[in-house]
């Protein structure tokens, strides 16, 4: 048993150092956050992930993905990945994670707004929504600045898809969410979009970036970079979010 455990453990510490040597090779981790990134009929798939599959193409290291865990084991398993090429999207850069985190590149922007049902009075302003009961996802870069304007009951899911479903029951009065994922998710669980009543936006644009730890390596950080620079040059960036608006 001891064999076993030593054997294991020596597989594992190799894997991590093949992976910090192959600079080209860059593991992304995420959630469902359609149209953002996600997993459909089986297949990655997602604005970031057609991205960064480009920037492959362009000179960019190879990325393989992992969209399945939850938003806040993602954040925690980047943090824990030391200086291997480990790296999480859809990520949206905020005062709160500039120290904790390496914001290699900005692949988009978006904006959070607050939707309700069509048959409740509509919001005219985010202050008129701080005391109804809202959905958020969990780990949200929203959160912190919900607080901030008094909201005072936050309800958090796990998935974009489970907020979609506690506004369709009734268990919640608003949604807060960008203004791809909220549409997307509302159809998703079999909803019309006409039942959904967009309001007021909270906070200003956010970029969404490729992020990975303070200590993700250098050289890699270039390498894509360099990639989505030329794809911006060249048009293909703008292309590829076209596609999905």
């Amino acid at each position: 048993m001891e064999r076993i455990k030593l054997t294991g453990a020596l597989c594992l510490c190799q894997c991590l150092v093949a992976i910090n040597c192959l600079a080209s090779e860059v593991l992304v981790l995420g959630h469902q956050s359609m149209p953002f990134c996600g997993i459909v009929d089986g297949r990655n798939t997602g604005m970031a992930v057609e991205i960064l599959e480009e920037a492959s193409r362009y000179g960019g290291p190879q990325f393989s993905f992992n969209l399945n865990m939850s938003w806040s084991d993602a954040q925690a398993s980047v943090q824990r990945a030391g200086n291997t090429a480990v790296v999480i999207i859809p990520f949206t850069k905020t005062p709160e994670r500039v120290n904790k985190f390496t914001f290699i590149a900005p692949l988009f922007s978006h904006h959070i707004r607050l939707s309700t049902l069509v048959h409740t009075p509509p919001l005219t302003s985010v202050e008129g929504a701080t005391d109804l009961d809202v959905g958020v996802l969990r780990g949200s870069a929203i959160i912190p600045t919900l607080s901030q304007l008094g909201f005072t009951k936050l309800h958090t899911a796990t998935r974009a898809e489970h907020v979609a479903k506690l506004l369709k029951s009734g268990r919640i009065q608003v949604q807060a969410e960008s203004q791809w994922v909220d549409t997307y998710h509302w159809q998703l669980i079999g909803e019309d979009i006409r039942r959904l009543q967009i309001g007021p936006t909270v906070g200003p644009n956010l970029e969404i970036y490729l992020a990975g730890n303070l200590s993700f390596p250098k050289e890699t950080t270039i390498e894509i970079q360099n990639a989505l620079n030329r794809m911006r040059d060249e048009g293909k960036l703008e292309e590829i979010l076209k596609r999905w608006r």
